[in-house]
């Protein structure tokens, strides 16, 4: 009995890493926390889990074009190469020259969906929706 519960609790110690180490890639997009740009640091760069393999990836859904400009976007695969494994998608934002005249607070928002799913309009899980809080400081 005494090995089962050892098991158990390695399991869960396993594969609970594995989650935070996911979360932690996320970049603040669990609402918890914001990211400061500013003219000293005008860049931000979002990287988020993702495998295409399966047919989802994310997609943009909203950001102030008046704030943000998209820089680039890409799919960085893992480094060790197994077929089915996922990498991340890598968003890179820059602040314009508009928002550094004053501060603001702004969302970039997106989706990890299939692309019949967005072009159907086909409802997905809040879960596959992050919402990611931007701060622009003047300072």
């Amino acid at each position: 009995m005494k090995k089962i519960y050892l098991l158990l609790g390695l399991f869960l110690m396993f594969f609970g890493g594995i989650s935070l180490a996911i979360e932690g890639q996320t970049a603040g997009t669990q609402n918890t926390t914001s990211t400061v740009l500013s003219k000293k640091n005008p860049v931000y760069v979002l990287q988020l889990p993702s495998n295409p393999t399966t047919g989802y990836s994310w997609f943009l859904l909203s950001y102030d074009h008046n704030l943000l400009t998209l820089n680039s976007h890409r799919f960085v695969p893992p480094a060790k190469q197994i077929p089915g494994a996922g990498g991340h998608e890598e968003w890179t934002f820059v602040i314009t020259h508009a928002a550094l005249s004053g501060s603001y607070v702004t969302h970039i928002r997106l989706i990890y969906a299939r692309p019949w799913e967005i072009q159907k309009g086909i409802q997905t899980k809040d879960s596959n929706i992050k919402d990611i809080p931007i701060v622009i400081s003047d300072r």
